[in-house]
């Protein structure tokens, strides 16, 4: 029987799964689960009861800690070597996005104020990324891509990293892949899942900005019938999960930009995007950090509001782009195709060398998949959205590793969408080569092994 090609690739599930297959199924699952958090409880165990030295990570220490005892949102740190002023000491801050300072802030009244606590909880938190990440790959390729993309991100060095250091990218992974499920279940699961994908896109935005951009990129895609979710229904249909995501998603932010009202007299979201944005588009400003396209910013002092200096940075950056139109273009293209690169920007040696290897797999089976496949692109188009917005928000600032992490449940998603295309061909090659008295043999000895067909050769009872 010739099989067609989703029936080699095994990217459909050909329907429900059998009594048979379904405990070998949740074996499988737990499997990946076990190792994954096994690996990274190890690792996090394995750390010192310590934070690294650097801003945003003590940052975020400091306001979770007074939140706690009851100073407020403040971020008293003050000034940083050779760094130009950042959250103002001195008053309520607006700089921060609340979400992974809340985090930390919670896990510090459970658990006391410890590190390790941290690192445990963010381990704790890929169980259920791991979760929603075989959910997403259910949904769209089948439950066989589907493990083998949970035994990727069980496996993935990145995420393992992560979880023992004091950044958002984790929690910001799990709003980001939720609410691409729940956005995926729009259509079947009906206004559950549209509230929750509002609810977790406000999340995620509350933790990252550029969530907010993905959101709306959703939202676009389904108003005009693009893709799978709620994409496919009638146009009322779209427009009243559209009204039901939209106001869940304002009213969860609300709180942050009336607060944020109060305390600076501006419905501000944050007041260190034109600061970020400056450090990029300079007349020293590059691909990466660098000390050099700090001191290229205009002088500012913490004895300034944080919105005064946001406004300083606002105007510098207008006039430099209107004075520079082509460099900050040219930049922003060239941080737009680092931002993919495998390698490593701070890390150097043996843990160099395994994220390259890691990455490079990954894009390859991804590309595997995305060739064969190219009729299923409205599937996965909630993913490729995800890595549009990731590449142009950070192409017009500066680009690190850690800033594409939140990706990588979805490009190992199309990667094992890849494996299974890879190994069922070389499957079908292999049984095609096989003499024909040796696959009717198996094939007779697996009807006579499941009761199909009677064995001759066996004793009447």
């Amino acid at each position: 029987m010739k099989l067609t090609t989703p029936q080699l690739a095994g990217l459909s599930d050909l329907g429900k799964l059998s009594v048979y297959d379904r405990p070998r199924t949740y074996r499988y699952i737990l499997l990946a689960l076990a190792v994954g958090l096994s690996v990274r409880l190890t690792y996090v165990f394995l750390l010192p009861n310590a934070i690294d030295l650097w801003r945003d990570g003590n940052a975020y220490d400091n306001i979770a800690r007074n939140l706690i005892s009851g100073v407020g949102y403040w971020d008293t740190t003050g000034e940083w070597p050779d760094e130009p002023p950042y959250a103002d000491p001195s008053a309520p801050t607006a700089r921060w996005l609340p979400g992974y300072p809340l985090f930390v802030a919670a896990v510090y009244l459970i658990a006391g104020e410890s590190y390790r606590a941290v690192y445990i909880t963010q381990a704790l938190l890929c169980f259920a990324i791991a979760g929603f990440t075989y959910l997403c790959a259910r949904q769209v390729l089948g439950r066989r891509a589907a493990i083998v993309a949970l035994f990727l991100y069980a496996l993935d060095p990145f995420s393992i990293y992560i979880c023992g250091r004091f950044q958002t990218e984790q929690l910001f992974t799990f709003f980001v892949v939720s609410s691409a499920y729940f956005f995926l279940k729009a259509e079947e699961a009906g206004r559950r899942s549209v509230f929750f994908f509002g609810l977790m896109a406000a999340a995620g935005t509350l933790t990252r900005a550029v969530g907010g951009m993905m959101f709306l990129g959703l939202c676009l895609a389904a108003l005009f019938g693009f893709g799978q979710g709620f994409g496919k229904d009638r146009l009322s249909g779209r427009l009243r999960k559209l009204s039901i995501a939209s106001a869940v998603f304002i009213l969860t932010l609300a709180p942050w930009l009336i607060r944020n009202h109060a305390v600076t007299g501006h419905f501000v979201f944050t007041t260190q995007s034109w600061q970020s944005l400056s450090m990029a588009n300079n007349d020293s400003g590059g691909l990466y950090f660098t000390y050099e396209g700090l001191r290229a910013l205009p002088k500012t002092n913490i004895q300034q509001s944080e919105i005064e200096r946001e406004e300083i940075y606002k105007n510098f950056l207008i006039n430099w782009i209107s004075a520079h139109p082509w460099r900050f273009a040219e930049l922003s293209l060239l941080r737009m195709a680092a931002f993919w690169l495998p390698t490593t920007h701070n890390v150097t040696g043996g843990r160099a060398m395994l994220a390259i290897a890691f990455s490079l797999s990954l894009y390859v089976f991804a590309l595997i998949y995305m060739i064969a496949y190219r009729k299923d692109w409205p599937k996965v188009f909630p993913f490729f959205l995800a890595f549009g917005t990731f590449t142009a928000l950070y192409g017009i600032s500066l680009v690190t590793t850690r800033f594409r992490l939140p990706l990588y449940p979805f490009i190992e998603i199309l990667a094992a969408g890849g494996m299974v295309y890879v190994f069922s061909m070389i499957c079908n090659i292999y049984s095609s080569w096989r003499p024909r008295e040796i696959q009717d043999g198996n094939q007779r000895h697996r009807l006579i092994t499941t009761g199909k067909l009677k064995n001759p050769f066996k004793s009447p009872a």
